[in-house]
C-alpha cells in the first residue's frame, strides 16, 4: 500500500464540525496535488481548513510524480475518489442530522420549560392582583363613613312616627254612623198623628141607622 493511499484513509473534521472533503488541487505550483479541505469555501461561510495528503512536488521524486499523474487521469481511480467524497459527505450530512436532532430535542425542552415558567408566573401575577383588589375593597370599607349612616338612617323615625295614626284614630267613618239621618226619620214619622186623628171614630158614633128602626 503506498503512501498516499494510506492518507486517504484518514479522515479529517474541520472547524465547521463537519467531515473534510478529499479535493485536488489545479494550482500551477500543486498540480494534482490531493489535499482535505472544508466542504464549503471561505466566500461561501467556509472555515478554510485544508490538509495536504500528497507530498509537496518539491520533495516527490519522478516515480511518485507519474503515479500521481496516472492516478489523476484513470477513469477508476477517479469513480473511486467520488466514491469515497459522496461517502464523506454522506457521513457529515448524517453527522449534522444527529446533530440537529439533538439540539431539536433541547430546545423543546427548554420550550416546555420556559411555558411552564411563563404559566406559573401568570398564576402568581393573577393572585397578586387579586389580593390588591381585595386590599383595596377592604381598604374603601373602612374609609367610607358608612357607620354615621347606619346609625342615623331614617328608617326607625318613619316606623316610629307613621302618619297612618293619626288617620286611622280620627277617620270620619263614626260620625257618620251616630249623626245618620235614618233614625231621625224614624222617631218624626207621621204615622201616629194619622192614626189618632183619624175620622172613623165619628162617622161610627153618628151612624143614621137607628132612626131608621123605630119607623
Amino acid at each position: 500500500m503506498s503512501h498516499s493511499s494510506v492518507n486517504i484513509e484518514e479522515v479529517d473534521v474541520c472547524k465547521c464540525g463537519y467531515y473534510c472533503r478529499l479535493k485536488t488541487s489545479r494550482t500551477p505550483l500543486n498540480p494534482g496535488r490531493r489535499f482535505f479541505g472544508c466542504k464549503a469555501s471561505k466566500e461561501n461561510g467556509g472555515c478554510g481548513y485544508f490538509r495536504w495528503i500528497d507530498p509537496s512536488l518539491e520533495n516527490a521524486d519522478e516515480s511518485s510524480l507519474m503515479n500521481r499523474f496516472i492516478d489523476g487521469h484513470n477513469p477508476i481511480d477517479r469513480l473511486k475518489r467520488k466514491v469515497k467524497e459522496l461517502e464523506e459527505e454522506r457521513d457529515s450530512l448524517k453527522f449534522q442530522l444527529n446533530e440537529n436532532e439533538e439540539k431539536m430535542m433541547v430546545l423543546n425542552k427548554k420550550l416546555k420549560e420556559v411555558k411552564l415558567q411563563r404559566d406559573w408566573e401568570n398564576v402568581k401575577f393573577n393572585r397578586v392582583v387579586i389580593g390588591i383588589s381585595r386590599s383595596e375593597s377592604l381598604l374603601k370599607k373602612l374609609d367610607s363613613p358608612s357607620p354615621p349612616r347606619l346609625s342615623s338612617t331614617p328608617s326607625p323615625p318613619r316606623l316610629s312616627s307613621t302618619p297612618y295614626l293619626p288617620m286611622l284614630t280620627s277617620t270620619p267613618s263614626p260620625p257618620r254612623l251616630t249623626a245618620s239621618p235614618s233614625p231621625l226619620r224614624s222617631t218624626a214619622s207621621p204615622s201616629p198623628p194619622k192614626l189618632t186623628a183619624s175620622p172613623s171614630s165619628p162617622r161610627s158614633t153618628s151612624t143614621p141607622s137607628p132612626p131608621t128602626l123605630v119607623r
